[in-house]
């Protein structure tokens, strides 16, 4: 598993978010503060899980995602799904949590 240096927790696993959830960590927002969800991009066989917000529904939509669920999206174009994970970033996992 990866890990993040973070200024409050030390070496800690790190999750992948979008640059949305990372403003918003990074803000010091409060647990429920914005609606982070878990989402999982798809293509072909492979899988990568992290977590968005609700503005990266429509980002990801229109970079080519079709929504399989509430939290799948799956691309049928590797160029888009290279861009669509260019959208993430590793950050502390207990940062996160301080969020969900």
């Amino acid at each position: 598993m990866a890990h993040s240096i973070c200024e409050r927790h030390g070496s800690q696993p790190a999750e992948l978010v979008t640059s949305n959830v990372l403003d918003m960590i990074r803000s010091g927002a409060k647990p429920g503060a914005g609606t982070v969800f878990p989402v999982t991009l798809i293509y072909e066989e492979l899988e990568y899980p992290g977590y968005g917000m609700m503005e990266d529904r429509t980002i990801l939509r229109r970079l080519g995602g079709i929504w399989e669920s509430a939290e799948m999206c799956r691309f049928t174009d590797e160029r888009a799904m290279e861009e669509a994970i260019g959208l993430f970033t590793a950050i502390c996992a207990k940062c996160l949590v301080e969020v969900l």
